[in-house]
């Protein structure tokens, strides 16, 4: 994933992947926050050798929970020294736009939600338990390793307010909102 291999260009080693993030894989069973074994062997089902499961955990190494530092590391002195940065700047796993967009609209406790409105509309809520929703997506949280954020995302969603848009203006020869 893109945000693990970010923190390992900074620690100039291996960073684990997030749980936050990695869970969006649907190879980790959430309740466990780690790997699932069957998920893995469907993965790698018909692959060549040395594709095994074993092979692909290994590959994926063991998940950390997001808000810990990526464990022992610590800014390489490749990076420090080019970018100017402390040799003993931590650096933190890194995780998905998601999970990110949870944390710093603050989402932090269960029953807590948000919207945002972009090229894609989304949902998002805390949760305590990760139920099987009939639509959208359960991920492990960014923000506590005992809670989940469940979303739901809405493709398209400017195209569709650009289309009620123009269609208002064609109706009413308005632009502004107004009283109907």
């Amino acid at each position: 994933l893109v945000s693990s291999f970010l923190a390992s260009l900074f620690c100039g080693a291996y960073a684990p992947i997030d749980t936050a993030d990695g869970s969006g894989m649907n190879l980790m069973d959430l309740r466990t926050r780690d790997w699932n074994s069957r998920a893995l062997e469907a993965t790698v089902r018909g692959a060549a050798e040395p594709c095994t499961a074993a092979w692909l955990r290994g590959l994926l190494g063991q998940p950390q929970d997001s808000l810990s530092a990526a464990p022992g590391r610590r800014v390489s002195a490749h990076v420090a020294g080019t970018y100017g940065l402390p040799d003993n700047c931590f650096v933190a796993l890194g995780t998905g736009d998601n999970p990110s967009a949870a944390v710093g609209t603050l989402l932090l406790a269960p029953g807590e939600l948000a919207v945002s409105l972009g090229t894609s509309d989304t949902l998002q809520a805390v949760l305590d338990a990760p139920a099987a929703p009939c639509e959208g997506h359960v991920f492990c949280a960014a923000s506590s390793p005992h809670h989940y954020l469940g979303m739901l995302c809405y493709r398209n969603g400017s195209l569709v307010r650009e289309r009620v848009m123009k269609e208002w203006v064609e109706h009413t020869g308005r632009a502004d909102a107004g009283d109907p």
